[in-house]
């Protein structure tokens, strides 16, 4: 089977709809039929995680304002273990003494030459014989583009060395000495460091999880150039849609020694869908951002959906640059930095809606403003495209259950049907151990969106737990609480959807609409009442029934007593374990 190719994974995944996983998106059909084998790349929507805050801000900003691309290595077989070392590596940064070596600021950024190494060596803790272990210095390369003028990049790498390495702002201080190369296209300055603390004794690590990290060493390197007049964005390979592998620095030794260009590794399926993954993500936040400002600034709105457009397609934004709306780089993250500020407020405003609708007693109002509510956050879902759950609030993503029946106002034999199935669906919901208002107010609509549908769920668990703990009955499993709710949202579709059909069978019958509203007390069994030329008819047994005009709420696990005018003969709730007729039927469905 051949591996799909990112480009192709990212058409499948833009077709996708909002509210899907990147994961999912990319996937498609072939998410269970992928093997992941050991140390897969591929990170499962609960665990994408790698888009930070900071990541997306530089990639929106970066996007705004397309500059060049920060650029810092580790090289990762740059460091040395001894003294002999050091002195062969200050040999070949010095071009064997053409090109000065310089000691860190906190040393008077003296000149040093090869000389010196013993006594650096020394100073570093570094021994005359390896003795195993890792490396005891660190060999950065911060790189400018071309054209940079040679000595603002050499001040602004002095700069970026002492940020990181001389300030104490990462836990400890370390020592450094840099070489400074302007015969290259590309201006850059190596930057070798002792490994061991100078105060703390804590070694140097860059890595993900410390407080040294990649992306900080980019960041700081944008900071400082900006300072020089170096416009610089610090943005990662996939929010730019480059997504062919990095070329490991083995390859690039191997492919100057033979005299080639250096190859990049292959994808793995699990590496290509991780990589489409991250891409489509990003595209969805540059999307979400550009509505965010597409009516303070439509101009740069455009570039953010040129953006998602140009890495959706598979190609680099590098290519789009000339293109760009004119943006300082402090400019860009100033708009990047509002979007992000809007957004948190957006979010925030609905962590305290959800808090206020919790605190209504209720259940049937709080099912109308969890509704009111889904609403919102369907408006809000095109502006923070990166929030997965916030999606599925989009009126287009539809969920399985909730679905009611709705009738035309005026047409008293439909309005008589639908009262009956909510009859039917109240006693069911009391034998669930559901709040039946409740449970009406939940399928008020023909549809509810995935989002609003979880969040009625969650009510759904927590009535029946109280019906349970009020009757004194142990607590359920979520698995067997949740089997529980299916099996009655099972037998409530049936009952709207029999219902509905009797409706499309009078619409059929009689596509002139309803008769008269006199014989809506008739229909309804003589308890229709007409408000303002809409039918309402009530339920058999009680004035509360309806979803309309109920009182209070019923207290969880206390069943009301029915009058036996009840449709179908019915009087009390059956005893547990005996089954309506209705029951057996749906049974055999």
């Amino acid at each position: 089977m051949s591996v799909p190719s990112v480009p192709e994974l990212l058409r499948r995944g833009a077709q996708a709809p909002a509210w899907v996983s990147a994961v999912d998106a990319v996937m498609g059909e072939d998410w269970a039929h992928l093997e992941l084998g050991r140390g897969s790349a591929v990170r499962t929507p609960a665990d994408e995680g790698r888009r930070t805050g900071a990541r997306r801000r530089a990639a929106i900003g970066g996007a705004l304002s397309p500059n060049p691309q920060a650029l810092v290595k580790l090289i990762g077989s740059g460091g040395t273990a001894t003294s002999r070392g050091l002195r062969a590596q200050m040999d070949y940064l010095s071009r064997q003494g053409d090109v000065p070596l310089v000691s860190s600021e906190s040393t008077f950024g003296t000149k040093l030459g090869v000389g010196d190494a013993a006594q650096i060596a020394a100073a570093w803790g570094l021994p005359d014989v390896d003795r195993g272990g890792a490396d005891r210095t660190s060999h950065f390369v911060v790189s400018f583009p071309q054209g940079t003028d040679p000595d603002a990049a050499e001040r602004a790498g002095r700069a970026w060395a002492a940020a990181l390495f001389d300030s104490g702002a990462y836990g400890d201080r370390w020592d450094y000495y840099t070489a400074f190369h302007k015969d290259t296209a590309y201006p850059h300055i190596h930057v070798v460091v002792g490994r061991r603390g100078l105060d703390e004794g804590q070694w140097l690590r860059v890595s993900s999880r410390g407080e040294l990290t990649f992306d900080r060493l980019r960041e700081v390197q944008v900071d400082v150039a900006a300072r020089e007049g170096i416009a610089l964005t610090g943005t990662t390979r996939l929010s730019r849609g480059v997504h062919d592998r990095p070329v490991p620095d083995a390859e690039y030794r191997r492919a100057r020694a033979e005299g080639r260009e250096a190859v990049a590794p292959a994808h793995t399926e699990a590496s290509a869908i991780a990589t489409a993954a991250e891409i489509l993500d990003y595209a969805r936040d540059y999307q979400g951002a550009a509505t965010s400002i597409a009516g303070q600034a439509p101009e740069f709105a455009g570039r953010l959906e040129a953006a998602a457009v140009t890495i959706l397609a598979g190609r680099a934004l590098a290519v789009e640059r000339e293109a760009a709306p004119r943006l300082t780089p402090e400019e860009a993250m100033r708009m990047a930095e509002t979007v992000e500020e809007v957004q948190a407020e957006v979010r925030q405003n609905f962590v305290q809606l959800e808090a206020d609708i919790r605190s209504v007693e209720n259940p049937a109002k709080r099912a109308e403003f969890l509704r009111d509510l889904a609403g919102l956050k369907a408006e809000a879902a095109p502006f923070i495209r990166d929030d997965a759950g916030l999606q599925g609030y989009r009126a287009e993503a539809l969920h399985a259950d909730y679905r009611g029946l709705t009738v035309a106002p005026g047409d008293a034999r439909a309005a008589s049907i639908k009262a009956e199935a909510e009859r039917e669906v109240a006693r069911l919901a009391e034998r669930f151990g559901l709040q039946p208002e409740a449970t009406l107010a939940r399928f008020a609509a023909e549809t509810v969106s995935v989002g609003l549908g979880r969040d009625y769920r969650a009510e759904e668990l927590a009535e029946r737990a109280s019906d349970r703990a009020a009757r004194g009955q142990s607590a359920e499993r979520v698995d067997e609480a949740t089997a529980q709710l299916a099996d009655f949202h099972r037998r409530a579709g049936t009952i709207y959807r029999e219902a509905a059909e009797r409706v499309r069978e009078i619409e059929r019958e009689d596509p002139r609409g309803a008769p008269d509203l006199g014989s809506t007390r008739d229909a309804a069994g003589g308890r229709g009442q007409a408000r303002g030329g809409e039918v309402r008819a009530a339920p058999a047994s009680r004035d509360d029934d309806a979803p309309e005009g109920r009182s209070k709420p019923e207290r969880p696990g206390r069943r009301r007593e029915r009058d036996d005018d009840a449709p179908e003969g019915r009087s009390k709730p059956e005893r547990p374990g005996r089954r309506r007729e209705r029951d057996d039927d749906d049974r055999s469905r």
